[in-house]
């Protein structure tokens, strides 16, 4: 049997609540807060795995689907429906309202993911989803037929 591995012993820099002018929840690069409300959501649901939560759309407005659409990568390839990053972006105000009113009609319907299976080497196959991105569905792409 094997020891255990020898490692590095760790950097000596204060731990983030040490430190009296960084935010706690700010610790990760690159990831900003969650707003006030989203905060309470994680709080609630980290605190019993068993709530369940049954009203939540109205956390879902223009300003969180800009939020999500600022965090898309740039470089991404177009999703199933054929839509950029760069395409949505040009009518970017006019298309989060929109997604926003179809969100909250109830208009809104996500396309299906397109399944593909990659063999693996033990021979079985692992399942690969490509779906549309959620905030670049309009209207004349939902084709159900």
């Amino acid at each position: 049997m094997m020891g255990a591995k020898e490692t590095s012993p760790p950097e000596e820099r204060p731990r983030p609540e040490d430190d009296p002018s960084e935010q706690a929840r700010d610790r990760t690069l690159g990831r900003a807060s969650l707003p006030a409300g989203l905060d309470r959501v994680q709080v609630a649901a980290r605190g019993s795995r068993h709530t369940r939560f049954t009203a939540l759309l109205h956390h879902v407005d223009e300003a969180a689907l800009l939020r999500a659409f600022q965090r898309q990568r740039r470089a991404a390839s177009a999703g199933v429906d054929g839509m950029t990053v760069e395409r949505y972006e040009r009518d970017l105000e006019r298309n989060i309202r929109d997604l926003c009113d179809r969100v909250h009609s109830g208009r809104y319907r996500p396309q299906p993911v397109r399944r593909t299976y990659i063999p693996k080497a033990d021979g079985g196959r692992r399942p690969l989803g490509v779906s549309t991105r959620p905030a670049y569905c309009t209207s004349r792409s939902l084709r159900w037929g």
